[in-house]
């Protein structure tokens, strides 16, 4: 991306797991894709922030 880009999300978890990657069964479909994610997110093209359900 050429501009930073806001992503506004209600999941926090969704939000921290780049930040903090603990991997578990659960999450296991997103290891294929998380470096890319995670490179994105390191070069600080995009940014997560918490925004709640109702707004």
């Amino acid at each position: 991306f050429k501009e930073n880009l806001t992503l506004f999300c209600n999941n926090q978890s969704a939000i921290n797991l780049p930040k903090n990657p603990i991997f578990c069964a659960r999450i296991k479909h997103i290891e294929v894709d998380y470096p890319f994610i995670k490179e994105i997110f390191i070069s600080e093209n995009i940014t997560a922030d918490y925004i709640h359900t109702s707004n």
